[in-house]
């Protein structure tokens, strides 16, 4: 994983958002709407508490509507939200995922170097 992934050479942020989010959003696949279904020796059987179940449900249900909301300009159709639920509940997982993972990084080390033109950090621990 270099080059356009990791490259040392560049701020530490990209990194951790081109790579942290491949990571984040893989590991979040394990707690999506099918996955959690499956314990850690891969039985599928209902593992959950239930009110972590009842909880998963609602946001899932939150997410659903929320992407069956954005419309595809091309073919002026809606993304069916249940259908994308599982790369959904993925792709947002990934961005807190590599977001935290980068604010963890940032607790030893000091601010990168700020993109040309980007008038604020990468992260909201060095806001005013």
């Amino acid at each position: 994983m270099q080059g356009i992934f990791v490259n040392q050479t560049r701020p530490q942020y990209m990194n951790y958002g081109s790579f942290g989010f491949i990571i984040g959003h893989e590991l979040t696949h394990a707690f999506d709407n099918d996955s959690r279904k499956y314990d850690g020796e891969g039985y599928l059987m209902d593992w959950w508490e239930p009110e972590a179940d009842k909880e998963f449900l609602s946001k899932s249900e939150c997410l659903v509507h929320q992407y069956g909301n954005y419309t595809v300009e091309e073919v002026k159709k809606n993304i069916k939200g249940e259908k994308t639920l599982s790369e959904n509940i993925a792709d947002n997982g990934e961005v807190k995922v590599a977001y935290l993972a980068y604010e963890e990084y940032m607790k030893t080390h000091s601010p990168d170097l700020l993109l040309p033109g980007a008038k604020f950090y990468a992260t909201s621990t060095f806001l005013d």
